[in-house]
């Protein structure tokens, strides 16, 4: 029954990254993907790490992670050679994945409710959840840009009304005015 399991989650998230996700199906799309995260993280037959890998590839094909790095640097990213490119768009997706990692370890029952769904530019729109806990109700705000596929993705999340690339980008703006870029991936 367990391998059934794996094959039908492997299944359903091939077929949903051979599919850009539509301006209208953003809200369905993602209470599935919300729905499935929540079930994986609920089923305590599941070893940590094998959640960990589940929700991820769940949650993968609908982050930009490169853009979401490009953003933290600002100007400074187009100073950088490819190789450090490179190496920064995967500590990058490493640090966010760690970060994500740190929540999911304090995961108990919240509830997610997906709230609505509004366009804030012609390539722009933000979905607003909440997540309902012990502790009251906190906002996850995902921020969609169309690219030049047609492709909406996430290239930002606000948590609590703060915004995760305009957080690093500060720390990382600091750090970098005393410090190298390999220095800066070798701490992500």
């Amino acid at each position: 029954m367990r391998n059934i399991y794996k094959v039908l989650l492997v299944l359903v998230f091939t077929i949903n990254t051979l599919f850009a996700i539509e301006e209208s199906n953003i809200k369905p799309y993602m209470e599935v993907k919300i729905n499935k995260a929540t079930f994986i993280l609920k089923n305590e037959l599941l070893p940590r790490e094998t959640k960990e890998k589940e929700v991820f590839a769940l949650l993968d094909d609908i982050f930009d992670y490169k853009l979401m790095a490009k953003i933290t640097l600002g100007k400074k990213y187009r100073t950088l050679t490819k190789i450090e490119k490179d190496n920064f768009i995967k500590a990058y997706e490493q640090k966010l994945k760690n970060s994500y990692l740190d929540k999911l370890k304090l995961y108990t029952d919240e509830q997610t409710l997906v709230k609505e769904l509004k366009k804030v530019k012609k390539t722009r729109i933000v979905l607003y959840t909440e997540l309902i806990g012990k502790d009251g109700v906190f906002k996850i705000n995902y921020k969609f840009y169309r690219n030049k596929q047609s492709q909406w993705l996430i290239y930002d999340v606000e948590l609590l009304g703060t915004s995760i690339i305009q957080s690093d980008r500060v720390q990382f703006k600091n750090y970098l005015k005393e410090h190298t870029i390999a220095q800066l991936i070798k701490i992500m």
